[in-house]
């Protein structure tokens, strides 16, 4: 798995994830964006061709986005400090990712993995233990 350089300082400093904006896909547990804001930087995770774009978003969320703190599986995470951010398989292109895991909490703080995939139709995100996670066991789908 390999770090990637845009979240590489947002786990250096263990950044907060302080507010979570989706924006709706047409089918459940599918979303077309997601807009992660922590306490240093606001991350826009969208699909694109061949993967994931992930880019420092604008201080205004996509006029289609509604705040997904009290959802799966973010509400869990929210104020939790990001501790790892990885793309499974690693990167092909530094601007477009094959999915990426997000760790947030420390190890010994009963972390959470938070996985996005880019899907046919939009994005898919899945929450899991660490144990789960590096068992390879699949977590369940948010929606």
């Amino acid at each position: 798995m390999e770090r990637q350089p845009i979240l590489e300082a947002l786990t250096r400093v263990r950044s907060r994830l302080l507010r979570v904006e989706t924006v709706p896909g047409n089918r459940p547990a599918v979303t077309e964006g997601l807009a992660l804001t922590f306490e240093h930087a606001r991350l826009e995770v969208v699909p694109g061709s061949g993967g994931l774009h992930i880019e420092l978003g604008a201080e205004a969320a996509p006029t289609a986005a509604v705040g997904a703190a009290e959802d799966e599986p973010w509400w869990a995470v929210i104020g939790a400090a990001l501790c790892g951010a990885w793309s499974p398989g690693g990167a092909h292109d530094r601007d477009v990712l094959p999915g990426l895991d997000l760790q947030l909490r420390e190890n010994d703080e009963n972390p959470r993995l938070i996985c996005i995939d880019r899907i046919p139709g939009g994005l898919r995100v899945r929450s899991m233990s660490r144990a789960e996670w590096l068992d390879g066991t699949p977590g369940p789908e948010a929606g």
